[in-house]
This record gives structure tokens, sequence and C-alpha cells, in this order.
């Protein structure tokens, strides 16, 4: 292949890929300071949901995704800040950002992606909310977070009719499953 061919070809993808956030790359999101909680419940942050980015990026959301598994609080931000993921993103068995997030007992990366419009009232493709899969790991900081969310129904059954209690009884996690029945759950 000539020169003049693959510069052709490389011009011809640069001008039709979209961006894709790097280490790198500074983010074009102007830096917010917005108070995310509402009025009249000065504990509980804002839990609507922003809309799909205009510039999604399916990269960006497999990114992100992958950063709240690992709990990396500081690459979420940063992927988050170039307006390209989408924080309500799903993958695999239908789980978004938060929920990976709350699955592996990063209760810091659940409170950015609540404060930055993560819906806490969407389930995955099982039936399963964020407080059950939070159960899953049992760490009781997590789950306490999510029980002081507006939009997260403590009694709902999963697609097995499951609690969150059953799942945290079912993962040995017995005082977490108590908490839960003190709270309201069957």
């Amino acid at each position: 292949m000539t020169t003049f061919t693959m510069k052709a070809i490389l011009k011809a993808r640069s001008e039709t890929e979209a961006p894709r956030p790097g280490p790198t790359q500074m983010s074009d999101v102007p830096a917010t300071s917005r108070d995310t909680r509402k009025s009249g419940s000065p504990s509980r942050p804002d839990t609507r949901a922003t809309p799909t980015p205009a510039r999604r990026d399916a990269r960006a959301d497999a990114d992100l995704l992958a950063a709240c598994w690992k709990g990396k609080l500081e690459e979420v931000k940063r992927i988050l800040d170039t307006g390209r993921a989408d924080v309500n993103s799903r993958v695999g068995v239908g789980r978004t950002p938060v929920m990976t997030a709350a699955r592996g007992g990063h209760r810091d990366v659940v409170e950015l992606l609540v404060s930055r419009g993560a819906d806490v009232s969407l389930v995955d493709d099982r039936g399963n909310n964020i407080l059950h899969v939070a159960c899953v790991r049992g760490d009781w900081k997590t789950v306490e977070f999510v029980l002081s969310l507006d939009g997260v129904d403590v009694n709902a059954r999963n697609n097995f009719g499951q609690t969150a209690a059953d799942v945290a009884r079912g993962r040995g996690h017995r005082q977490l499953s108590d908490l839960l029945l003190s709270r309201g759950t069957q």
C-alpha cells in the first residue's frame, strides 16, 4: 500500500471516529459546584437521572463500568467529566455502573455516581435492584448508603422471588439481613 493511500485511510478514520477518553485528554465539561441535595431532605442526594450524553461513546461506557467494578474513584470522575459516558449505561445482565460499584462494595463510587445522576430505581435483567446487588458483597456502609436513597425499594423481589434480605442471608451476611428486615424488608 502506498504512503498516500495509508494517509487517506488514516485521515478518513480520524474524521469518522469519535474521540475516545484517555489519560491525557482534557475534559471539555465545565466543573460545577451545584448542590445535589433536595430541599427538606439534607441527607439524601438527588437521584434523578441525567439524560444520555449527546456525544455518547460505547468505549467510554465500557471504561466507566470497568472503573466502577474496580472501585477506581478518580478514574470514574475523569470518565464522567468527559461527558461521553452514560451514567445509566447497561452491560451483561443489564447492570448499570452504580449497580456494578455497589456489587463491588465501593461506597465512595456509588456516592459519586448518585451525585452525578445515576438512577437507583433501575433493575437488571434478573430483577435485582441496587440493594440486591449491594448485598452480594455484604459491605455494610454501602448497603446503609443505598438504604438512605429515595427510589430504592427495600421490599422489591427479583425474578427469583428474593428480597435484598434473602440475598444477604444467602451470601452468609446474617447481620446485614437482620438490618434489612428491621428496615421493612420481608
